[in-house]
């Protein structure tokens, strides 16, 4: 429909679900720049969250309070999407780094709708975490509905760290700990790129472009 209307390029957030479609764009030189996720065999300029850092700023912060009992818990991985498969990648290798090594029974991953059997599955384990790292927004607001509905206590029963910031993290009682994306430089990046193959710049190109996330300290840690 975009196409029809003629746009001169489009920032695309991509699903798994699509890959000829895409490469139909590129074979037609169509100015197309992905934004948050990447499919890496198409060669299609993208911009990103480094994911595997974001996962590692949470971890150490975990380990640096003590904490070794660490879950993560994330929406579906079935359409293999990148951000969240690199952030368990980065959760696994992390741990390792502090030499803990990861449990598969700590590693939550479902539709958002199962979210919540997800975490009831976790503390019914044996051993139940003591920390648990959401893996975006949408986990992080299950996570703590989850804990208002079983009356945990944030961080004496639980603590919690979650990726991507939140309008409410500070307005909550205890404040907390976010991995925050740069929104506006990656906004501004995916921009730039595009009007590059607008322009048909020498600017161009197809790479993988992963800026840093920041670390806001909040008290549910």
């Amino acid at each position: 429909m975009l196409k029809a209307k003629q746009v001169d390029g489009i920032i695309i957030f991509p699903t798994g679900g699509n890959p000829d479609l895409y490469k139909r764009m590129k074979k037609e030189n169509f100015p197309i720049v992905f934004m948050d996720r990447t499919i890496p065999e198409l060669e299609i300029a993208t911009v990103m969250l480094d994911n595997h850092l974001a996962a590692k700023l949470a971890i150490d912060h975990f380990v640096e309070k003590g904490y070794k009992d660490i879950a993560i818990v994330t929406t579906s991985i079935i359409r293999n999407i990148s951000p969240r498969v690199e952030r368990i990648e980065g959760y696994k290798s992390s741990l390792l780094s502090h030499g803990i090594s990861p449990s598969e029974n700590y590693i939550k991953t479902a539709d958002i709708e199962k979210i919540s059997q997800a975490l009831s599955e976790l503390f019914n384990l044996t051993q139940p975490p003591k920390a648990i790292l959401a893996g975006n927004d949408i986990v992080l607001n299950e996570v703590l509905q989850y804990i208002k509905k079983e009356n945990l206590r944030i961080p004496q029963d639980l603590a919690v760290i979650g990726i991507d910031e939140v309008s409410f993290a500070k307005l909550y009682t205890p404040t907390i700990t976010t991995i925050k994306q740069p929104t506006v430089q990656m906004a501004n990046l995916a921009a730039e790129l595009l009007f590059n193959q607008i322009n048909k710049t020498d600017k161009f190109d197809t790479s993988i472009h992963r800026l840093k996330p920041i670390l806001l300290l909040g008290t549910s840690c």
